[in-house]
């Protein structure tokens, strides 16, 4: 009851010391056994296997203790990433990475014109925000260069491109596009791209030829979904790790499209310098807090899966 209570008010966005009040109560329930592992000198990176009951909760606005040295939340004192079981840990921190230097970027789409029925389990009255502009999403995507890069905006964004170019296998994908998620069906949970069957479910996800070693589903609530006991979330993010993907990027909560930009700019341009995944999203909040960022814009985005390596094709695509 305490993480959930913490968990609104943090996504509400509106009282953030009140937020941070409810959060220190979660630390001291969460957080207690581990404390003393977290001061030992060299320790940077924290792996989090979550319980069914804390999916969602976002670890890394967790207060460290006063005493603990460095940043005063988790998530901005240390690099943190997800994985659904301890299990997983060892597969996807020593897997091959990808030979691929390919790296897909789609975003910004531009949505049919015709009324697409909506799947089974998501909201009718989410219809009008597949017709919410995106305007920084461009932005998001314009940090991408090169002969090795592929980007598609708007008309272009379709399920059929993004389904031609998987054959190439490219080792990024980015995904800036709005997301519909289904509590009763998480098999309809889709991304939206352009063109009258501009809906990417969950269920096609899990079918497709990934290769990727990060994909960064850039909507609102990638990271959300229908919860099994025992097993998390069903989330987009899931589907994508199902489908072979290495490392998910994905947001737990609706989140603000200029403020996104801003993370994601700051998150790329830490991992164009050849710092490991978990790190460069450290980083990103680090550089948002100290320049005034809400905590809801900060600790949105969680990282799910190998965390523990830099991503070689983003190191010769990026603008700096």
């Amino acid at each position: 009851r305490r993480a959930q209570a913490a968990l609104s008010l943090v996504e509400a966005g509106d009282e953030e010391a009140l937020a941070l009040d409810a959060l220190r109560q979660v630390t001291d329930l969460v957080l207690a056994p581990a404390i003393a592992a977290l001061r030992v000198p060299g320790i940077e990176r924290v792996i989090v296997v979550p319980p069914s009951e804390l999916a969602g909760f976002p670890f890394e606005a967790l207060p460290l203790p006063h005493e603990a040295a460095g940043s005063e939340l988790l998530g901005e004192r240390f690099a943190l990433s997800y994985v659904p079981c301890a299990t997983l840990i060892r597969h996807w921190n020593t897997g091959d990475p990808s030979g691929s230097s390919l790296v897909l970027a789609m975003a910004d789409p531009v949505l049919s014109s015709e009324e697409e029925r909506l799947p089974e389990g998501i909201p009718s009255v989410l219809r009008d925000l597949r017709r919410t502009p995106l305007p920084h999403a461009r932005n998001e995507v314009a940090v991408f260069r090169g002969e090795t890069v592929d980007v598609l905006i708007g008309e272009e964004a379709t399920k059929s491109e993004l389904i031609d170019r998987l054959s190439d296998a490219p080792a990024v994908l980015h995904f800036a596009t709005h997301a519909l998620v289904s509590g009763t069906a998480p098999e309809n949970s889709c991304l939206l791209l352009s063109g009258e069957e501009g809906l990417l479910r969950a269920s096609e996800v899990e079918g497709l030829p990934l290769e990727a070693e990060l994909v960064t589903l850039s909507g609102c609530r990638t990271n959300g979904g229908f919860v099994y006991m025992g097993e998390g979330a069903f989330s987009l993010s899931r589907s994508f790790l199902l489908g072979g993907a290495r490392s998910v990027v994905s947001s737990l909560w609706d989140v603000e499209d200029e403020a996104t930009a801003r993370l994601m700019g700051a998150f790329y341009s830490e991992l164009g310098d050849g710092v490991r995944r978990d790190e460069a999203l450290r980083r990103a909040r680090v550089a948002l807090a100290e320049d005034g960022a809400a905590l809801r814009d900060r600790v949105g985005f969680v990282l799910t899966g190998a965390g523990s390596e830099p991503v070689e094709a983003l190191i010769l695509s990026l603008i700096h």
